[in-house]
């Protein structure tokens, strides 16, 4: 049985690598490496096949965590599944494919020349004074630099008491997303003018090392990167296929990274010593610590998810009631809880009831969920049809959001924002599976972003393809007067 789970584990290795060797093309001919095609693939490598790989190949096919399906024969059921789902996906993305398509097919907004406002950077410089300033306050309300870093800790948060945020000081904090926008604004701009690079670069890392800091989640910070990212593939330098592997490893140690300094640096302001010889899966080792850990233990959930998929649902009432509160009433979160005063305090995801599952704990003291990703979740709620609906959708969702990249040599600044809007739902989609958290991650908690954009955008430019703004028009006009004097 190990033998046939090295086999089929060897089988996704090489499809991951022959997918992403046959990812699509753009116009020039080359293979962006930024697109949700390639998300996909490369979150499937680190979830599901690296993951599996900790388990299987470097842990003679122990599991850490859910120890309770560590069953070889498991571990086979869950590689086929999930080359299943892999196959599936690549249905779903090759069925809505149009090797005819062309760019004209395209709103000319999103790809067409973008005359960009100057008042537009310094509409973003203002952001950013803003939002820094509210940072600020809310690391002061917070209790300090101190208590600040401590309440990064779960455990520690715990272990001291210390009150949550006050609602209020939490919905400053969302708002002091503005600085997030006009961040990336200012960098993408001079990525665009190809000048500014060092200012504009210092003012996005510190931005983003606050925001990580006040808030202390890493995947509020995916929006941010991705933009960046899109605005050097277009302005900068192509990104294409060959950066791969350079990709992989810079996830993996920005993870690393992030994931100590949510651990270690809050223990030190607690005075709070953590001896890794004394942590089970780590044994001493600062690798082993980070690879064992919840982070990586996709693979083993997806197992769970297979095998305990029931019992997971039963703490939800059933696999339609998991669905229902899982996927459509986190979307009232939105709520302003003025108008809905009996608002919940928290809204349940399906990873806190496989964290349930596997600590024993009662699914309403959970505070922080696992991630079985989309092959996970949608088992448990549909098992193999929802399995194959979920992924088959998926990869459809995958290539139409894909395909303005395929066709455009270039897009303007707005449509840079808007199109890493959608890959940040994609990650998020993979990662967790749900829509409801989808909408929370992506859009309630990032309502200080999204004003700041819709600020933004409201004094960038227009579009030099469709409608020409009367400043276009006069600027024309002149030019014309110029050559005719």
């Amino acid at each position: 049985m190990e033998f046939l789970n090295s086999a089929v584990l060897f089988i996704l290795i090489v499809l991951v690598f022959i997918a992403l060797w046959h990812g699509p093309r753009a116009v020039d001919g080359a293979r962006p490496l930024i697109s949700s095609y390639n998300i996909f693939l490369i979150l499937f490598f680190i979830y599901v096949v690296f993951s599996a790989s900790l388990s299987i190949i470097f842990n003679d096919s122990q599991y850490t965590w859910a120890k309770s399906v560590a069953d070889p024969s498991y571990i086979f059921a869950t590689l086929v599944v999930c080359l299943y789902a892999f196959v599936i996906f690549i249905f779903g993305y090759r069925y809505g494919y149009d090797d005819n398509a062309r760019a004209g097919s395209l709103p000319r907004s999103v790809i067409g020349p973008y005359a960009v406002s100057h008042h537009s950077r310094n509409l973003a410089f203002g952001l950013v004074l803003l939002g820094v300033l509210l940072k600020i306050y809310v690391t002061i309300e917070a209790g300090g630099v101190s208590e600040s870093l401590m309440r990064m800790s779960g455990g520690i948060r715990q272990s001291l008491r210390i009150e949550a945020l006050n609602p209020l000081i939490v919905n400053i904090r969302t708002l002091s997303g503005i600085a997030d926008a006009g961040a990336v604004w200012i960098l993408l701009y001079a990525m665009r003018r190809k000048s500014g690079y060092i200012m504009a670069g210092a003012i996005f890392s510190c931005v983003m090392l606050l925001t990580y800091f006040t808030i202390g989640k890493r995947l509020v910070l995916a929006w941010p990167f991705i933009s960046v990212a899109l605005g050097y593939h277009f302005y900068v330098r192509r990104i294409t296929m060959r950066a791969a592997p350079w990709v992989i490893g810079g996830i993996l140690i920005v993870g690393l990274i992030s994931l100590f300094y949510r651990i270690f640096l809050p223990a030190i302001a607690a005075n709070v010593v953590i001896d890794l010889r004394g942590v089970s899966w780590a044994n001493g080792s600062l690798l082993s610590f980070y690879f064992y850990s919840l982070e990586f233990s996709t693979f083993e959930m997806i197992t769970l998810s297979i095998f305990e998929g029931e019992n997971i649902a039963s703490l939800f009432g059933g696999a339609f009631d998991t669905f229902v509160t899982t996927n459509i009433v986190p979307f009232f979160y939105a709520v302003p809880r003025v108008l809905w005063s009996e608002k919940p305090q928290v809204f349940f995801d399906i990873s806190h009831a496989v964290t349930a599952t596997i600590t024993g704990v009662p699914v309403e003291s959970i505070t922080a969920g696992v991630a079985t990703t989309l092959i996970g979740t949608s088992w448990i709620i549909g098992s193999l049809p929802g399995l194959t609906i979920a992924m088959f959708l998926y990869g459809w969702l995958c290539n139409w959001i894909d395909k303005p990249l395929r066709l455009a040599a270039t897009f303007n600044l707005r449509s840079i924002i808007i199109f890493s809007f959608l890959l940040n739902a994609v990650v998020h989609l993979f990662r967790q599976g749900t829509l409801g958290w989808i909408f929370i991650i992506t859009v309630v908690q990032q309502y200080g972003m999204i004003l700041g954009y819709v600020l933004i955008f409201s004094v960038a430019g227009v579009t030099l393809t469709g409608q020409r703004s009367w400043k276009y028009r006069r600027a024309r006009t002149s030019m014309f007067l110029n050559r005719t004097r």
